[in-house]
């Protein structure tokens, strides 16, 4: 990737940070552990910035360099705690960024979904989900609670049939 400074990096890697921990912490039994592979992956990945290329998966590039870390850990781990099998974890980390790459593709249609809803809808799902009670937004709407319930479920299969729709049109489903 051409640097224009290392700005790139350090939004990209910052913006996966979470994520990037919580499959390490998958791989590897404990909190310690995962945080130490996470400052090894992110001191690699950071000399290693220059081999990225523009337009692949950022995430997934830097799960490659947390995979290595993980193997050259249960490689010299040979530590009197019970670990799991190098390969066992190179399948489980494989299928942990194909699942990762699944829900952002279907939180991506979510969010198309939500902007394509009525502005109405949407803010009725966004104040029950904020932790509104049915009663009050009821109230509020003039609506029965049983109403309300109603229209929450038809909000939410519209909600389905349209990430579903998104899904299927890009191959997905």
């Amino acid at each position: 990737m051409a640097s224009t400074g290392d700005d790139w990096f350090i939004e990209q890697f910052m913006a996966i940070q979470s994520r990037l921990y919580r499959y390490i912490a998958t791989l590897v039994a404990g909190r310690t552990d995962a945080e130490d592979l996470l400052q090894k992956t992110a001191l690699s990945a950071w000399r290693e910035r220059q081999r990225f290329e523009q337009g692949r998966d950022f995430f997934a590039w830097v799960c490659g360099v947390a995979r290595n870390h993980v193997r050259h850990y249960y490689r010299s781990a040979k530590r009197s705690r019970v670990t799991i099998d190098s390969d066992v974890a190179e399948q489980l980390a494989v299928q942990l960024v194909e699942q990762d790459h699944e829900t952002r593709q279907m939180q991506d249609a979510l969010d198309e979904c939500l902007r394509r809803l009525p502005g109405e809808q949407r803010k009725l799902l966004q104040r029950f989900y904020e932790g509104a009670t049915a009663g009050t937004l009821a109230q509020e709407l003039g609506r029965s609670v049983d109403a309300l319930y109603k229209s929450l479920q038809r909000t939410r299969t519209a909600l389905s049939a349209c990430v579903n729709g998104i899904l299927a049109a890009e191959g997905q489903v």
